[in-house]
């Protein structure tokens, strides 16, 4: 009995220590622009988002010619919230470059949870809900959170489901070369 208990527990010590440096990695790790021509070149549909501070219709349109990190979230996903301040640095970092966060909330019921959840975050970009679901459809997301660059041509960059910090150098660095390029 002695022995299935232990090894029980070296299972899932050893799950832990696996999932903790795979996050390590994960947040380590900087994204790739390097090459967009071996991503994903899909061009995203033109969809619309509700603002959530002010309920106004904004069509994915309106950002061509930007730099668009899109970042699906909740309030009940603590890796969503652990990565909330690092994108508010990369956002206050680049916005007057040409860069924009559309923070799409995922949560059942956002009226009871993001007006307090933007206000304690202290988050500078605004956060957009999704009515209809078509760009959670359109990326199949099923684990946040879950981001995707847009180039300036609104063609996904890069796209990954997992926590990560938006704003170290090297990520910060990569969206600049990004920003520099011309639009298709």
């Amino acid at each position: 009995m002695r022995k299935a208990v232990f090894g029980i527990l070296i299972g899932f010590v050893l799950i832990g220590v696996t999932l903790s440096v795979e996050r390590h990695f994960r947040l380590k790790n900087p994204i790739s622009l390097e090459n967009p021509k071996s991503a994903d070149q899909r061009q995203v549909p033109n969809v619309s988002f509700v603002r959530f501070h002010d309920q106004q219709a904004v069509s994915l349109e309106a950002f061509k010619g930007k730099v668009v990190l899109i970042n699906f979230w909740a309030s009940w996903c603590s890796a969503c919230l652990v990565e909330m301040p690092s994108i508010n640095r990369l956002y206050e970092t680049l916005k007057n470059e040409g860069f924009e966060v559309i923070a799409l909330n995922v949560d059942e019921n956002p009226n009871d949870v993001v007006p307090n959840l933007a206000k304690k975050l202290e988050l500078k970009f605004p956060v957009y809900l999704e009515p209809k679901n078509t760009l959670t459809d359109f990326f199949s997301v099923v684990a946040i959170p879950y981001s995707v660059v847009l180039g300036k041509d609104q063609r996904v960059l890069w796209a990954e489901s997992g926590e990560r910090d938006w704003s170290a150098p090297a990520i910060v660095e990569e969206l600049r070369k990004a920003l520099k390029t011309d639009s298709k």
